[in-house]
């Protein structure tokens, strides 16, 4: 087994870094932030302290329900609905010319010479 560090230690854990650091502390074990790795025997210590906590399972988040094709049609009309809502008065405001604009796109006539 390689070495951990404290950060991935505390992931697997399920707590917290300075939760980690604080019990490496109390077992007389210096480390001097979350990065640092752990000696194997350290690892095993901390293991069987925190038995009782469930640690996290990375597989079962894996081994979720598997999204059906009638999962992925509802999805699909529920963008299509929101595409084809009704534009905001901000939207609306926006396709209308403003009075600048109109007068802008109005050619002026200049004066002869």
């Amino acid at each position: 087994m390689s070495e951990i560090r404290v950060k991935a230690l505390a992931k697997e854990l399920g707590l917290s870094s300075k939760e980690i650091m604080a019990t490496l502390q109390e077992f007389g074990i210096a480390v001097m932030d979350d990065m640092s790795p752990l000696e194997n025997s350290d690892v095993k210590l901390l293991r069987k302290k925190f038995a009782h906590l469930k640690p996290k399972k990375k597989a079962a988040a894996k081994k979720a329900k598997p999204r059906t094709k009638k999962d992925s049609e509802k999805a699909e009309e529920k963008k299509e609905k929101k595409t084809k809502a009704k534009p905001t008065e901000k939207a609306a405001a926006k396709a209308k010319p403003t009075k600048k604009a109109a007068a802008k796109a109005k050619p002026t006539k200049k004066a002869a010479p």
